[in-house]
């Protein structure tokens, strides 16, 4: 499978997770930001694998160096998203916090799951 599909998939995935525990009512309201979330992970995950695949002919430590350098550059990202978001919705954070690391987990698990794949080719 194509890794935008499944990376999209997982997107969509989490987005109506949200909408269906939301209209069971396990959740009182969805984050207040759970589209931008959503939407922010899947780019982060797509631009981060795009590059890796890129060097990926240069050898199994060229990947490795590459991917440890993106995740300091997702937790970066990550926690300047997390900050605005937090400080434009004080009410929201706890919810969009949560939405963002279960997000962040489930996103960056899919992407290794297809970096293992190249390391194979």
């Amino acid at each position: 499978m194509r890794p935008y599909f499944v990376f999209a998939l997982t997107g969509l995935i989490i987005y109506f997770s949200v909408v269906i525990f939301t209209w069971l009512q396990w959740l009182s309201a969805p984050p207040s930001y759970t589209l931008l979330i959503v939407l922010a992970l899947f780019f982060i995950t797509s631009f981060i694998y795009n590059y890796i695949a890129r060097f990926a002919t240069m050898g199994p430590e060229a990947i490795t160096r590459f991917y440890l350098f993106s995740i300091v550059l997702k937790l970066i990202a990550g926690c300047s998203l997390i900050s605005v978001l937090v400080i434009t919705d004080r009410e929201g954070a706890f919810g969009n916090t949560v939405l963002f690391l279960v997000g962040y987990i489930l996103f960056t698990s899919v992407e290794i799951v297809f970096l293992l794949g190249l390391r194979k080719e």
